[in-house]
Formats: structure tokens, sequence, C-alpha cells
């Protein structure tokens, strides 16, 4: 029995001691995935797997989705259409509801405090 649901945390971080982010950024905006049971462990589970990365935690910036796991491929083509290769099939989604997963969007990069997720 799959006991664990499907959510997108929406995390705004800083590059913290990570050097990937291109030094012009300030921060920048990412969806982190997290199959578990509930929105506040998917929370604390994304802030932690960004901060192990080097990220700074700045923020959640809009609210916790819970996503219909078997509505997967319609979300990502809906969302990020041109980048469908860089997810997870529909079938890794919902074989990983069993043992739990994360996995992020992709990085939407900002340089300015007053910047807004696009």
């Amino acid at each position: 029995m799959i006991s664990n649901s499907l959510f997108a945390v929406p995390l705004k971080i800083g590059p913290g001691s990570n050097t990937e982010m291109p030094p012009e950024f300030l921060g920048a905006f990412v969806d982190v995935f997290v199959a578990t049971t509930d929105s506040e462990a998917a929370a604390h589970i994304a802030v932690k797997a960004i901060t192990q990365q080097g990220y700074e935690f700045i923020d959640v910036f809009d609210k916790i989705l819970q996503l219909d796991p078997k509505q997967w491929n319609s979300y990502i083509l809906q969302r990020w259409p041109q980048l469908v290769e860089k997810f997870p099939t529909q079938e890794d989604v919902l074989q990983g509801l069993v043992s739990g997963f994360i996995f992020f969007g992709p990085f939407a990069g900002f340089d300015s405090n007053n910047s807004a997720p696009a």
C-alpha cells in the first residue's frame, strides 16, 4: 500500500557555500518534489536536501502543493514543456511513492532582492 503523497515545495535559496550558482545571482527559486506523508514533512525534507548541497535556505516562497502523481506527465507538460526529458517519468514517480524520493526542478536564478519567480 502506498502511504506517501507527492508534494512540490517552492524554495527561495541563496548560494551559500555551493559554487554552482553563477556569481551574478543573489539566489534562485526551485521547486523541490518530495514523496512523503504530508506537506510539513515535505518542507523539512526539501530544506534539508537543499542545505546539504551547500545552498542557503531563505524561504518557502509559495504554497506547498500536493500533486496527483497520476497526473505527473500533464503537470510537467503544462509547467515546463521544454524540459520534459529532465524530469522523472510518470512510472518513476509512481514507483518512487512507495519508498519516498526527492528531486529538484529547474533553478531560476535572480540578481536582485526584489525578484519573484516567473
